[in-house]
């Protein structure tokens, strides 16, 4: 995934955080999504009910306007990667990847990563006035993951934790736990920060 520019650049900001996005929206599908479509019966169309798949909200917490997308949707898989760095900046402790990660694994050859509850959150200051209008943060993951993510974690942001921390060599065990994005704009903690809930550091 490609680096976030400096945050002293707000539309650089907001094309990346776009980008990011539709990227993890796109590999968050199920590849069954791409199979072949063939025609169905009037007999199986009658036979197809369904409810649920998606939930939109819009409400106002203390001053900031938050907008919530969650899909129900499960995606399973064993991914690797060479290295994954984001958010290289200067966060007062001089420039440097708030992820910087090598020999990347997500699942293992025996047991895939399953993961379900696709969400975006976007945090706003007058979200309906054009004029004012100010992204505060986004979020984007999973809300449920089972299966174990494992590599290198030379620069480790998470929001349990300090920035920028120096892990090693680590697998992470997801039992039902988030494995959320956050992009923070502005606020007490800007920058590119990991979620992990409760999993817990083998």
């Amino acid at each position: 995934m490609p680096a976030l520019p400096e945050f002293k650049k707000p539309d650089a900001i907001r094309r990346a955080l776009i980008a990011i996005t539709i990227a993890m929206f796109i590999a968050g599908l199920p590849f069954s999504g791409l199979c072949e479509m063939s025609a169905m019966t009037d007999n199986e169309l009658s036979q197809i009910t369904g409810h649920g798949f998606s939930e939109f909200s819009l409400t106002n917490v203390d001053g900031l306007d938050i907008a919530r997308i969650s899909l129900n949707m499960q995606a399973s898989t064993w991914a690797e990667m060479d290295s994954m760095k984001m958010g290289y900046w200067d966060n007062g402790s001089g420039m440097g990847w708030d992820q910087n990660w090598t020999g990347v694994s997500m699942g293992s050859e025996t047991t895939d990563m399953i993961l379900s509850n696709f969400v975006i959150q976007t945090e706003f200051v007058n979200v309906n006035d054009a004029a004012t209008r100010q992204l505060k943060s986004i979020t984007i993951g999973y809300e449920n993951v089972t299966g174990t993510l494992s590599g290198n974690f030379a620069s480790l942001s998470r929001t349990t934790g300090a920035a920028r921390t120096d892990e090693g060599a680590a697998t992470y065990v997801f039992n039902g736990d988030p494995f959320l994005l956050h992009i923070n704009v502005e606020g007490d903690n800007p920058g590119v920060w990991l979620d992990f809930g409760n999993a817990v550091k083998q």
